[in-house]
């Protein structure tokens, strides 16, 4: 079954793969980073291609919220976001 998604963390590394993985797989898929239109530049536009990518300030949701669609989010509270140092995952993107 396909599910809407919301994905934090997604300008690199686990955030990244999962993102591209479950939009592959057919899901619609929020994938959110801080500063799309910035420093996260290239990976929102690859995102895109397949997914919603979006900006999001995990301390103000509401703004995300508005724009989410009016039905049940599938997946709660993934959180792919990894200390700048850890490398545990192998997409070759890391934060900057």
């Amino acid at each position: 079954m396909n599910q809407t998604i919301v994905i934090t963390g997604c300008s690199s590394g686990f955030g990244y793969d999962l993102a591209l993985t479950l939009a592959r797989r057919g899901d619609r898929v929020y994938a959110t980073m801080r500063a799309p239109g910035s420093r996260n530049a290239e990976a929102a536009r690859a995102l895109r291609d397949l997914a919603e990518a979006e900006s999001l300030d995990l301390r103000e949701l509401d703004p995300l919220r508005r724009r989410l669609p009016r039905q049940q989010v599938g997946a709660r509270g993934i959180h792919a976001g990894t200390p700048r140092r850890a490398r545990l995952f192998g997409s070759g993107r890391r934060d900057r």
